[in-house]
């Protein structure tokens, strides 16, 4: 695909969906803060209106300049198991909660793109179980040091999910 015809569906998809963003962000709801600036939407207003002036500029920029460089794919077999796992993440966060989620995702992940990379040697079982086993770890060690920081430095509440209550 030429880059200027990839550019354009992307600047597109982005506009499309800081909109749909924007509106959404007018939902949030925030009691304790009076000042309008200080609320999370004044925030996400400030975020996603930032990402559509980006979205806009490339937008015109592909239109103008029309790059004919030939662009690789994108949507590759590792892509699509990142955009699952975290679409899986998203719809699934409030019942099975964050612990086991967030395990589950950067498992899922770390896995993938280690075999992705090459750091498994899929010939030896012995070697691959090890390495596997590693990498659940690091996504445990993640997980709890993150849990922490949200749960215990910030003060965060994280769904628990259903399955642990």
């Amino acid at each position: 695909m030429k880059r200027w015809k990839r550019d354009v569906i992307y600047s597109i998809v982005l506009i499309v969906f800081c909109a749909v963003m924007w509106v959404t962000a007018n939902g949030f709801e925030q009691k304790l803060v009076k000042i309008e600036l200080a609320k999370p939407t004044a925030y996400a207003h400030l975020w996603i209106g930032l990402l559509g002036i980006l979205a806009v500029i490339q937008l015109i920029r592909a239109l103008v300049k029309r790059p004919d460089e030939e662009m690789p794919r994108i949507f590759t077999p590792l892509m699509m198991i990142t955009i699952g796992i975290l679409v899986f993440y998203v719809v699934t966060i409030r019942q099975l909660g964050f612990f086991l989620n967030t395990f589950l995702l950067l498992a899922v992940l770390l896995i993938s793109y280690s075999a992705a990379m090459g750091k498994i040697t899929w010939k030896e079982k012995k070697k691959v179980a090890v390495q596997i086993l590693f990498y659940l770890a690091v996504g445990l060690i993640i997980t709890i040091v993150v849990q922490y920081i949200f749960t215990e430095l910030l003060g965060a509440n994280l769904p628990d999910g259903v399955l642990f209550q």
